[in-house]
């Protein structure tokens, strides 16, 4: 079975390159553009016991704040999640990694990378084995 990642990107066009990049590698992506959607779709996945393996996190979501789903996540889970935001405040890095955010890469890397070819995005994902590793053990 291919790894689940939730994508929770607000941007249409972003959301479908990253998705595409993703399902490239064969990966199972689960893209929500919302707060709402990713909490329903989180929702729904741990009543399916088929929890992503992945949280690729946006911070500016129509419907509420990223980082209030990523404290949701730390307080059930240990699923790595890196954030893929336009906000570039090193205090704001610094407080979402302390708050378990496993990366938070430039945005533009992120999406520039996205471009330039769908393995891409397995550089973006290669970058989260601590807390994966931790979880599986």
């Amino acid at each position: 079975m291919s790894a689940r990642i939730l994508l929770v990107e607000d941007d249409r066009e972003l959301r479908a390159t990253l998705r595409s990049a993703l399902e490239v590698e064969g990966y199972v992506v689960m893209p929500a553009a919302s707060l709402a959607d990713a909490q329903a779709l989180w929702r729904h996945a741990l009543e399916q016991h088929a929890a992503p393996e992945l949280v690729l996190l946006d911070l500016g979501l129509p419907d509420g704040d990223g980082q209030d789903f990523l404290l949701l996540l730390r307080k059930q889970a240990g699923v790595p999640v890196v954030v893929i935001s336009a906000r570039e405040a090193e205090g704001q890095k610094i407080r979402l990694l302390d708050a378990g955010a496993d990366d938070y890469p430039a945005r533009v890397k992120v999406v520039v990378a996205s471009f330039m070819q769908p393995a891409a995005a397995y550089l973006l994902l290669s970058s989260v084995p601590r807390r994966s590793s931790r979880v599986r053990d």
